[in-house]
């Protein structure tokens, strides 16, 4: 039932690779229904990220979200000209923005960006003192995520593998990342771990006015 597990014993982390029913349903069968929320590493941190984005008193951008918005009250940023809704997509760049925003969300967008420094920087610099980066990222375990194999008829293809420091990674990958490494030239990590679906989630602050 399992090809691969590369996380003892734990199996619904590693269910974008293996597809079981539960994802193909989640994924393709009400894929359209669910929304965001068809992702079990959202599920897995809903509390965490419920809290965050339908806070009253937070402003929230969804960096990258038009295809699947985050909705609540967020603002997307994002290169296409509608969402998934239809609904116009008013800012095309966080430099767009007329305001410093509390938290930004982002999923599975980064391993899209070719540039990926520059718009880590970018965020560090949009966000408010304090404001917090919420990521779910596309983890290495998922063969067919990886940078090289990726290919998409929607969007661009995957620019980058993601893992965590410390993680035993096949040889060979094409433009591996310790994306929790990375983050840590501009951000405080509050939590970096790999979650269902063969994902990556993580909760950043935002550090002083300059990077390491």
């Amino acid at each position: 039932m399992s090809r691969h597990l590369p996380h003892p014993g734990v199996y619904d982390l590693h269910e974008a690779q293996n597809w079981p029913r539960s994802f193909h349903t989640r994924h393709q069968e009400v894929g359209a229904e669910l929304g965001l929320f068809r992702w079990r590493g959202i599920q897995q941190h809903l509390d965490e990220v419920l809290a965050a984005v339908t806070d009253p008193g937070l402003s929230v951008v969804d960096f990258g979200g038009a295809a699947c918005p985050l909705g609540f009250e967020s603002v997307v940023v994002d290169l296409l000209e509608e969402d998934g809704l239809g609904r116009p997509v008013r800012f095309h760049s966080l430099e767009e923005l007329g305001f410093a925003p509390d938290v930004v969300f982002s999923s599975h967008t980064l391993e899209h960006v070719g540039p990926i420094e520059q718009v880590l920087a970018q965020i560090h610099e949009r966000l408010r003192p304090g404001g917090k980066l919420m990521l779910h990222l596309p983890a290495y375990t998922c063969e067919r995520w990886r940078a090289g194999l990726h290919r998409s008829r929607s969007y661009s293809d995957h620019l980058w593998t993601f893992g965590l420091r410390g993680s035993e990674v096949p040889e060979g990958l094409e433009r591996y990342r310790e994306i929790d490494a990375m983050l840590e030239r501009w951000f405080e990590l509050d939590e970096a771990s790999y979650c269902g679906d063969d994902s990556i989630y993580i909760v950043a602050s935002k550090r002083g006015s300059r990077a390491r």
